[in-house]
């Protein structure tokens, strides 16, 4: 069998020569992401903008094609905004979930159950941050299909004629 490398499990004991190369790679990667999640946030900023522009909120459909192309706006602008929002979220906390990633590497320190508390501390902020863009934005695309649903029923039901027999109601005592 030939080498390519040296083995990527032969992390000392001690820590002394790996633990720098691994905070190093780990640091590269996030580095990375956090460049590509930049890029894919600027573009997703673009393309939202551009998309809630040509959608006029609150535009009274013509019929169902019209209907059906506005529901499709509307849902791929909400999910690039819920794609925008992820990244953000995890932009905002690639640091500390890297930092306490990288020191999963490192040998034990005297303070080590104060680290895991922040650590557990610092994934729960990330989780409920998800959590929250999440509802906020479902509650936005809820809201924005029911006005198109209310405004398509609106105008399927029409004006009701002057010459229809209907009835009234009234409340019997």
């Amino acid at each position: 069998m030939t080498t390519t490398g040296p083995d990527p499990s032969s992390f000392s004991q001690d820590g002394s020569s790996s633990q720098g190369n691994a905070k190093d790679s780990l640091r590269s990667m996030s580095e990375a992401a956090a460049q590509m999640l930049d890029g894919y946030a600027r573009f997703m900023t673009r393309l939202a903008g551009g998309a809630a522009q040509s959608q006029g909120a609150g535009a009274a459909p013509g019929g169902m094609p019209e209907a059906l192309a506005e529901v499709w706006g509307i849902t791929s602008g909400s999910a690039l905004r819920y794609g925008q929002g992820m990244s953000d979220v995890f932009a905002r906390h690639q640091g500390a979930l890297t930092n306490s990633l990288a020191l999963q590497f490192t040998p034990g320190t005297a303070d080590e159950e104060q680290q895991r508390l922040a650590d557990v501390e610092a994934l729960r902020a990330f989780l409920r941050e998800v959590g929250a863009t999440a509802v906020f934005e479902a509650r936005r695309l809820e809201q924005e299909l029911e006005a198109i649903g209310e405004n398509m029923a609106q105008r399927a039901a029409g004006q009701w004629p002057e010459d229809a027999d209907h009835r009234t109601w009234s409340v019997k005592r």
